[in-house]
């Protein structure tokens, strides 16, 4: 291919950091706290979305259109940040991956759904956060994943063409915004979308993990997935 990578685009949760279980507990906590009594699953299936978008689905699910989703979404973020991101751990070759691209000279940056203070804290707290160029949050965007707003803003403060990037995430809503947006997307297995649902989502190819990524680092910077 013509191009070579320039940046490269993670997700935090699930993709960087095994976080997934955290947010779920904290999600049904905070919905236990108005008497919604949601489940695993219901909250499962929407993870990769902004806190926002999740109140108010879960919300519309159980009839509760009379509570204010920004408001729970606010509750459930501060509950997060709180008490939950001790059990957020670094996923293996997390920080082996960035700091490689970090070298090679390629720019990072991570596109999340949560907060830009609440992800700049677990980078930070699982030293991460020194390779890392750009940051979006939820509260940067009027429309979060699977809309390839946050995607295009990171083009555009980066200054890179969308076939100079990559998307990594584990989710389809990851693969959806990057696609949107024009991007190739690699499907990372460590959380909560499987190989098939991330490739038929879009997903150019898939990894298990990152250790696999960063094994296969050299065509993924050629841009060269024949190969992968």
């Amino acid at each position: 291919m013509n191009s070579k990578l320039k940046v490269a685009i993670f997700d935090m949760d699930g993709t960087l950091v095994d976080s997934t279980e955290a947010h779920i507990e904290s999600w049904i906590e905070t919905f236990r706290s108005i008497g919604v009594h949601t489940s695993y699953e219901e909250v499962s299936k929407l993870m990769g979305r902004t806190s926002e978008d999740i109140a108010k689905s879960i919300l519309d699910m159980h009839g509760m259109r009379s509570i204010n989703p920004s408001e729970l979404a606010r509750r459930k973020d501060k509950l997060f940040e709180q008490e939950f991101t001790d059990r957020v751990k670094a996923f293996p070759y997390a920080k082996k991956a960035l700091k490689a691209l970090h070298e090679r000279g390629i720019r990072i940056a991570v596109v999340s759904s949560n907060p830009k203070q609440l992800v700049v804290k677990i980078l930070k707290e699982k030293s991460l956060y020194e390779y890392v160029d750009v940051i979006i949050g939820q509260d940067e965007v009027s429309r979060g994943k699977p809309h390839p707003e946050p995607i295009l803003l990171v083009l555009s403060k980066l200054k890179v063409k969308p076939e100079e990037a990559v998307v990594i995430g584990d989710s389809t809503y990851d693969v959806q915004a990057a696609r949107a947006a024009g991007v190739i997307a690699i499907g990372v297995c460590t959380g909560i979308s499987t190989a098939k649902e991330l490739k038929k989502a879009g997903a150019k190819t898939v990894v298990k993990n990152l250790r696999e990524f960063y094994e296969k680092l050299d065509p993924i910077m050629l841009l060269d997935y024949d190969v992968l």
